[in-house]
């Protein structure tokens, strides 16, 4: 209540068993919000065939009551809920099964079942259509998706007006089309100025487009003015700076959130991220010891830890820290996310085949809780390409990639190609690189108004340039590529990767006859993330390049303390090797 204490009334209600079978009761009561005190209370029984009928007399009665203690009435529709939601009693109660399926048994099957039953006994269940659309957009068949969402909409005089905006939005970001979702959701501000959620949606979307953080702050901000407890605001403005990189503003606004919410460690977790981020890392450290003292029930705070450590190149103590974790009794989605904790400190550390058998311990859990397609693409193709960091051989690589594709559905099945060409890549394998490029077309086609994923998308073509041999073509593609990657969202979601991505084109720009401008934006990265070997073995490589013999020596060798206990197949000791014969040499 006093979260929300812009509010001047709060009704709280319990359904109870009535005893007998059909039979509940509506247990409701009215509270001021300022003092948490009962202005008026009430039961109503009911039985199932009813229960419209019970949330209309209540609602109606409430609604009485409120304009009577007013100079003038409140400008409100009660409108029945039969005609907002479903005037069938079976259909909800399907309906509602499913949410609490997907909720708390997390069962996929059980889930679309309830959901397509519900539909069955009202075709025009809007909401229930909607949360098809959802269901099929995550196993990857964005054409079912995008039919449930057009028949939601068809319906769409059974949706609230959120429900209603919210639907248009994901119909068109399932169409990858995020210009003509960002103008719904422009479109949705201006009908309910007042709405805060409205500009969080908002906010999301422009925050994707790294063209577009001016607009998104200003999003947010409005939020706070709309309602000034909506606290977690600051969070998400915290969030935004951490993705352009301006620390103070960051830490500005975690503090602020932490002033108002002394007891919440959300507030020391990110003010510990931002911390971390800007090197500061035995602060972000004993920033994180002080948020697991507020909330000492949550791996989040240790695993914080553990993302320090391996920033800084720490990885032993990195993964004694989770081994002691995996002590704790953990549910399923904390075991996945000690996993991912863990596969990053190996992956760092160049030690992919035991990434990949912590990986095959855990892939009943990551099927359990993730989405198919998350897991398709995520997991699966995840514990495919470390195979061939691993040492596997190429051929068997790319024979489980085209059994993965086989297994999917279009569009999706196309970024596989991706895949093989990111591998090819890595392993700087030209004509390979070139041809699987070309087949990952329909993958970059289908993103093409996908702004988070417009980076990845220019390095591509960048390299698909120099390849050809047009140096010219592919910088100019690299430098924005570079420019957009630094204010990228994926900066927020996951450092390791933006720095990786970033680190590769790079490398691929010193690859076109820029090693100078390669040396300054890598030198960058290992100073903001010491743990990645992959930058100083670029550095290396680029100093090496410009003759700067002492630097490069520096360079590798710091590649190789990381590198350490890396797999003896590790591709990167094979570029490793020659470059310190080269070294040697001189």
């Amino acid at each position: 209540m006093t979260r929300r204490a812009r509010f001047q009334r709060l009704v709280r209600a319990t359904l109870r068993d009535g005893g007998d079978a059909g039979e509940f009761s509506l247990n409701w009561a009215l509270h001021d919000a300022e003092d948490g005190s009962v202005l008026i209370s009430g039961q109503r029984p009911f039985d199932k065939a009813r229960v419209f009928e019970a949330v209309d007399d209540v609602t109606a009665e409430i609604l009485t009551y409120v304009n009577e203690q007013l100079d003038s009435p409140l400008k409100l529709t009660d409108v029945p809920v039969a005609e907002t939601v479903t005037p069938n009693v079976d259909a909800l109660e399907q309906y509602v099964t499913s949410r609490m399926i997907k909720e708390l048994d997390q069962n996929e099957t059980d889930y679309v079942e309830s959901l397509q039953r519900a539909v069955e006994i009202d075709s025009q269940f809007a909401e229930a259509h909607a949360g098809l659309g959802f269901y099929h957009y995550f196993r990857g068949d964005t054409e079912a998706a995008i039919a449930a969402l057009d028949t939601a909409l068809q319906y769409d005089y059974r949706l609230s007006t959120e429900s209603r905006f919210n639907v248009q939005i994901n119909r068109q970001a399932t169409a990858s089309n995020q210009a003509e979702a960002l103008r719904i959701a422009e479109t949705w501000t201006r009908v309910e100025p007042e709405n805060e959620f409205a500009f969080y949606r908002l906010a999301a979307l422009q925050k994707a487009r790294s063209d577009m953080l001016d607009e998104a702050a200003a999003s947010y901000k409005r939020v706070l003015e709309i309602n000034p407890q909506a606290e977690e605001a600051y969070l998400s403005l915290a969030d935004l700076e951490i993705q352009r990189q301006n620390w103070d503003a960051a830490s500005e606004y975690a503090q602020a959130f932490s002033e108002l919410n002394p007891e919440d460690y959300a507030g020391q977790i990110k003010l510990a991220q931002i911390l971390a981020a800007s090197g500061r890392y035995d602060e972000a450290i004993a920033t994180y010891e002080q948020a697991g003292y507020l909330q000492s029930n949550t791996i989040g705070p240790p695993l914080g830890i553990v993302s320090v450590l391996a920033r800084r190149g720490d990885f032993s103590n990195a993964l004694d820290r989770i081994a002691s974790l995996q002590q704790r009794r953990l549910t399923d989605n904390e075991r996945l996310q000690l996993l991912t904790s863990q596969v990053q400190v190996l992956t760092l550390a160049g030690r992919f085949s035991d990434a990949i058998a912590r990986m095959e311990e855990e892939r009943e859990v990551a099927q359990r809780v993730m989405q198919p397609l998350l897991y398709q693409l995520q997991y699966r193709g995840q514990l495919i390409m470390m195979g061939a960091s691993a040492g596997e051989s190429i051929d068997s690589v790319v024979g489980q990639l085209a059994a993965l594709r086989e297994e999917m559905q279009p569009p999706f099945s196309s970024a596989i190609h991706w895949y093989e060409a990111s591998l090819f890549a890595v392993l700087g394998k030209k004509p390979e690189y070139i041809d699987a490029f070309a087949r990952s077309k329909a993958f970059f086609d289908m993103q093409a108004g996908n702004d988070v994923i417009k980076p990845v998308r220019l390095g591509a073509e960048a390299r698909l340039h120099v390849y050809e041999g047009d140096n010219a073509l592919g910088l100019e593609a690299l430098r924005e590529s570079l420019r957009l990657s630094e204010a990228s969202i994926l900066n927020m979601v996951s450092a390791s990767e933006s720095y990786l991505l970033r680190a590769s084109l790079y490398d691929l720009m010193r690859e076109a006859g820029e090693p100078r401008d390669a040396v300054e934006g890598l030198q960058t990265i290992v100073d903001a993330f010491p743990g990645l070997a992959v930058g100083h073995l670029y550095l290396a490589k680029a100093y090496v390049d410009l003759g700067q013999w002492r630097r490069a020596e520096t360079a590798i060798r710091r590649a190789e303390d990381l590198w350490a206990n890396a797999d003896a197949g590790l591709h990167y000791l094979e570029e490793i090797a020659d470059l310190r014969a080269a070294l040697d040499a001189v």
